[in-house]
């Protein structure tokens, strides 16, 4: 569990909040354009309905606003992470900040830390880094209503302080309904 302190600062966090919903779009648009990367990865299938998404897209307020809903024991994932454009003109302790384990998404089930997988994806074309975080869930759960906690933590060097310790700068608690 990464160390967290509070966040200061405005013009900081909007940028980041902009950063997280690139990533979704990105995201999207890296499932959309490649192929199968593995048998036993659901985001692979490309199958999109299969996500369940934290965000919905507004900067001032991104955590989605009310329930979701899915289909119970129906295999889903979550993914979320950071990005940053454009990529060559990061400074190395920008670089290192950035792929260090301390610039990290975390995902809660009604409190309890799921495992995630940490993919780096290069987009030369665009000029654009993704580190995202992905959660499978296979088989789905039983029917009933969970609380999925998203957690976004960039690197203290972002504020000033070290690129090992991790600020939390949103979080987001979604009730998913699942009949």
């Amino acid at each position: 569990m990464p160390k967290a302190r509070t966040a200061g600062g405005g013009d900081w966090i909007k940028r980041a909040i902009s950063g997280i919903l690139a990533v979704v779009l990105a995201l999207v648009l890296f499932l959309s354009y490649s192929g199968t990367v593995a048998a036993n990865h659901s985001w692979a299938t490309q199958d999109l309905a299969k996500r369940i998404s934290l965000l919905d897209g507004e900067i001032g307020d991104p955590c989605v606003n009310g329930d979701i809903s899915y289909d119970a024991e129906t295999t889903f994932w979550v993914s979320h992470g950071w990005n940053w454009a454009p990529w060559s003109e990061a400074t190395p302790q920008e670089r290192r900040a950035f792929m260090h384990p301390s610039m990290t998404f975390v995902l809660y089930i009604d409190g309890d830390l799921q495992p995630s997988s940490m993919f780096a994806i290069d987009f030369p074309a665009f000029d654009l880094k993704l580190k995202v975080f992905q959660t499978e869930v296979h088989g789905g759960l039983p029917a009933d209503t969970y609380t999925f906690r998203g957690e976004w933590y960039l690197s203290g060097s972002f504020f000033g302080g070290d690129f090992r310790d991790s600020v939390l700068v949103l979080e987001c608690d979604v009730d998913v309904i699942l009949s």
